[in-house]
């Protein structure tokens, strides 16, 4: 890096900082560098074209204005793909890649230690942020509330959101935890699922660690609780204790707790009447899915995201044939961008109409489709959703596919064949081969499942990846 280029990267990642959140910085910008500037163009190189394509399409603006202000006046920024920086994440991939093919014993609760306080808990989703949430008439109120809760303390300490599935209240309950971060350095947020919160407790009295697991949580500033209808499924009444227990410590001490379910409190079936005072005596809302008008709004956000733009007469019929919730929009929306990047058509009318008609019969129809795991596996490796549909043979590339293959077959119920044209017109035996190419610690109960169990938490599918394994009939017939 000559000695203008090394001037140019401190003042322009300065800017970035100052125009944007840390924890998108961190995960787009961080690594960056500036690799060359003249007079009216700045080249910032990155590690993949997946990282070029993203800050393209997402962060043009504010690169263009950071570079700006660091150069002191108009300027063009270029993203590239850097040699050096490539061939750094390929060493990555390559040694994260040894260390998974290495047995790793189940996980046990792990208490938090003093320094590691504001990271107890489950990690968040950098997009899902205050600036990246659509309002509209269906959550106005939610919204306002969560982010007055979230800017100042003591106004707002005990909230509940209720709804369906895929009405925003994932994206909400993290927003808050992301904004209370920034806003609050010192403070500890822990995030959790009702899920994980079960299996860290049960882990903690499995080892003979509960005391650790109470004064872990109980350490905690803000504990923001997703999905708590899993805390009445079935016996858990030692948890539901635990949990009253916890909220009844953070109430008296003055501390916020935000809770999100499908249901209300009232109607939190197989929970202690206790909890459900508890957690009905604060704020609560109901979401409810997307108006018209707001509908519209995230198709346009979600098209611009994906670089897809249609004329006014397609858009209009996109937006008044889409029903559903967020997952279904972002589903179709996957599956048009993938109809045009990879299958080369036009957006037009018909290619909108394929995009709307989801295929097969399967699990879940009304609320996933195969748009959107293709969507989630490619975030959760790192990858394009064309280059994971396409024909390269990179390592992450090889898992990522065949986790999606596998999640299509169970979740949805698809054909070889159908799943052969959609993955780049492959055969009835690659897919098969593909798929029995996938290692096995990926849907089991080990540490190497994490990512197959973010991504069904990102579906919203309530189960564990040992599950999709286990479900009736070979994967293979």
């Amino acid at each position: 890096m000559s000695f203008v280029a090394e001037e140019i990267q401190i003042h322009l990642q300065e800017a970035l900082r100052e125009r944007m959140p840390p924890a998108l910085y961190e995960q787009w910008f961080a690594g960056s560098e500036v690799v060359s500037c003249t007079g009216e163009v700045v080249e910032l190189g990155v590690k993949n074209r997946f990282f070029k394509g993203w800050i393209e399409t997402r962060y043009a603006a504010v690169l263009a204005e950071a570079a700006g202000a660091a150069v002191g006046g108009p300027v063009r920024v270029q993203v590239v793909v850097a040699p050096h920086l490539y061939g750094s994440f390929r060493k990555e991939q390559a040694r994260a890649e040894e260390e998974a093919a290495v047995f790793v014993p189940a996980p046990v609760f792990t208490p938090p230690t003093p320094a590691r306080r504001v990271e107890f808990g489950m990690d968040l989703n950098p997009d899902f942020t205050f600036d990246t949430f659509v309002v509209g008439a269906s959550n106005r109120l939610a919204h306002a509330v969560a982010l007055r809760a979230a800017e100042k303390a003591g106004e707002y300490d005990r909230v509940f959101f209720c709804g369906e599935h895929g009405v925003g209240k994932t994206h909400l309950m993290q927003a808050i935890a992301h904004e209370i971060r920034q806003n609050r350095p010192g403070a500890a947020v822990v995030y959790v699922t009702g899920e994980r919160f079960v299996a860290d407790f049960v882990a903690a009295h499995a080892g003979g660690k509960v005391k650790e697991f109470r004064a872990g949580y109980r350490a905690c500033d803000v504990l923001v609780l997703d999905q708590l209808q899993v805390l009445g499924e079935g016996n858990k009444s030692a948890t539901q204790a635990e949990l009253l227990a916890l909220v009844d410590e953070l109430d008296a001490t003055g501390r916020q707790c935000f809770f999100a379910a499908t249901v209300g409190p009232d109607e939190l079936t197989g929970l202690d009447v206790r909890l459900r005072d508890r957690l009905g005596a604060g704020f609560v809302d109901r979401l409810s899915l997307p108006d018209d008008a707001m509908r519209r709004e995230l198709l346009a956000r979600k098209l611009r995201e994906r670089g897809v733009e249609l004329g006014g007469e397609v858009m209009n019929v996109l937006a008044s044939e889409l029903g559903g919730n967020v997952r279904r929009i972002e589903g179709v929306v996957s599956r048009l961008s993938a109809l045009v990047a990879v299958g080369g058509m036009e957006p037009t009318l018909g290619c909108v109409r394929m995009a709307l008609d989801v295929g097969p019969v399967g699990v879940g129809r009304s609320a996933l489709v195969w748009g959107d795991i293709v969507s989630v596996v490619s975030e959760e490796y790192g990858v394009s959703p064309e280059a994971l549909l396409g024909r390269g043979r990179a390592g992450v590339l090889r898992r990522a596919r065949g986790v999606g293959v596998v999640l299509c077959r169970r979740l949805l119920g698809m054909r070889w064949g159908e799943l052969g044209r959609i993955y780049g017109g492959r055969s009835h035996a690659t897919m098969i081969s593909m798929v029995r190419g996938v290692p096995k610690g990926l849907f089991s109960d080990c540490v190497e499942s994490r990512s197959v169990e973010r991504i069904l938490f990102r579906l919203g599918v309530g189960m564990k990846p040992s599950e999709l394994l286990e479900r009736q009939g070979s994967l293979f017939d």
